[in-house]
């Protein structure tokens, strides 16, 4: 029963990053409105937070794949119950990876047009993200 109290406490306070991530993006606009007539004042918010959920279950998947889900289960299982497993884990795995990876480079590709920002560090940022 303990356990099951850590996680539901922890389930509840990744909610509330979650959120205060999200209201910090919604409001950071206002604070850097220009007077300038014709500027772009409003960013796509939330188009920025799409892409950084998209990001961040990407990275989630791939830590998770990688340390946790892949050693305990090579620990715990025997061959081939663990072939078993993976057989059914690793192409729904290959296949979200995939999605987000291309979803994540045309909205990166998005925002920097819409901010006009293409010099080489976002080059090299496109190019790691297509390698992924």
């Amino acid at each position: 029963m303990t356990i099951l109290f850590f996680i539901q406490a922890a389930h509840i306070l990744m909610a509330l990053a979650i959120i205060l991530v999200a209201v910090t993006m919604l409001t950071a606009g206002d604070i850097n409105k220009s007077s300038r007539i014709g500027e772009k004042v409003e960013r796509r918010k939330l188009v920025n937070i799409i892409h950084l959920a998209a990001f961040c279950t990407h990275f989630g998947a791939h830590i998770w794949m990688t340390f946790i889900s892949g050693v305990c289960l090579y620990y715990k299982l025997s061959r081939h119950a663990f072939a078993d497993v993976q057989k059914v884990l690793f192409p729904k795995y290959y296949s979200t990876s995939s999605w987000l990876n291309a979803f994540i480079l045309i909205q990166f590709g998005k925002i920097c047009v819409s901010d006009n920002v293409w010099d080489i560090h976002t080059y090299l940022q496109v190019y790691t993200i297509y390698l992924q």
